[in-house]
């Protein structure tokens, strides 16, 4: 049996659409750059690209940190070493206290130039401090760059600001 139906297209009342010009900005972004210098040896990222956080964006070549980190190795471990013997050797005040102290400002001197060397090469890779993507690379590989030049401009897509102008004759419709 075939039974006729009467079919209307009905708009709901009170719903429109309207399209606004605004600016849509990261609310969380940074501009990643290196502490130390030299050339890069790896540009890992592209423009546009997702990022997990701790993944390595770039690297500079560690060859001369890793140098001056065996310098101030060896350095210390002397340093060590001879501040140990002058304790012992304080100890049945067979060394005079100048001395002693000396070597004990020698050593501490050692101690912070073997962990600045060792902060130094770990500064050579740089990390996301975030899950994001890349909005701009600002650097080529194999370009030499400087402490503080920005690298990349890393994004946080799922933090963004909205910004729109509403004309006043439209308020009454929200």
């Amino acid at each position: 049996i075939v039974r006729p139906v009467k079919l209307e297209t009905v708009q709901a009342y009170g719903t429109f659409s309207k399209y606004y010009t605004g600016i849509v900005s990261a609310e969380q972004f940074s501009s990643l750059t290196f502490k130390v210098a030299g050339p890069l040896v790896a540009m890992n990222v592209e423009e546009g690209q997702k990022v997990k956080k701790g993944e390595i964006i770039a690297a500079i070549d560690t060859r001369d940190y890793e140098l001056q980190l065996d310098a101030n190795k060896a350095a210390y471990l002397t340093a060590k070493s001879q501040m140990e013997r002058l304790e012992r050797l304080r100890a049945i005040e067979a060394v005079s206290q100048q001395d002693y102290e000396i070597a004990q400002a020698n050593y501490t001197k050692a101690r912070s130039a073997y962990n600045n060397a060792l902060n130094n090469l770990a500064d050579t890779k740089l990390t996301a401090p975030f899950n994001g993507f890349v909005e701009k690379k600002f650097v080529e590989n194999y370009q030499k760059v400087q402490p503080g030049e920005p690298i990349v401009k890393l994004v946080d897509p799922s933090r963004l600001n909205i910004k729109f102008t509403l004309p006043e004759s439209e308020m009454n419709m929200m």
